[in-house]
């Protein structure tokens, strides 16, 4: 299994269970289109923070700073802006925003994580 992809196919799996069970399942071969977008706007976004280097194991209160969550988390929203950008070409409406929630949803537990992570380790002020 290709590592980069790893939470995308995570996200995607939970995405598709929702819109099953909503009535709306991806067409055949979406899912994986999907995964491909989100790994590729991943793969090539310019992050300005450190935290979303998985390989960087660094438990410093430096990088676990309000600074450095803050520019994490913009880059996230401009990152999931980017994927939406994209992805909206492929989704029916209804979809797309259950796709946006998704996305609204994984960002927001991403930054609770790394904010308990800085409040284990001491990140700075």
């Amino acid at each position: 299994m290709d590592p980069v992809a790893i939470q995308e196919r995570m996200e995607v799996s939970g995405l598709e269970a929702h819109l099953k069970q909503s009535g709306m399942p991806l067409e055949e071969g979406v899912d994986r289109m999907l995964i491909e977008i989100m790994a590729e706007e991943k793969e090539t976004f310019t992050f300005t923070s450190d935290l979303a280097d998985d390989t960087n194991y660094d438990l410093s209160s430096k990088r676990f700073s309000d600074d450095n969550i803050t520019r994490f988390e913009q880059d996230m929203e401009k990152l999931h802006t980017n994927i939406a950008q994209r992805v909206s070409e492929i989704l029916s409406l209804e979809q797309f925003e259950a796709f946006m929630q998704n996305q609204k949803q994984m960002r927001e537990l991403q930054i609770s994580q790394i904010k308990m992570a800085a409040n284990m380790f001491g990140g700075e002020e």
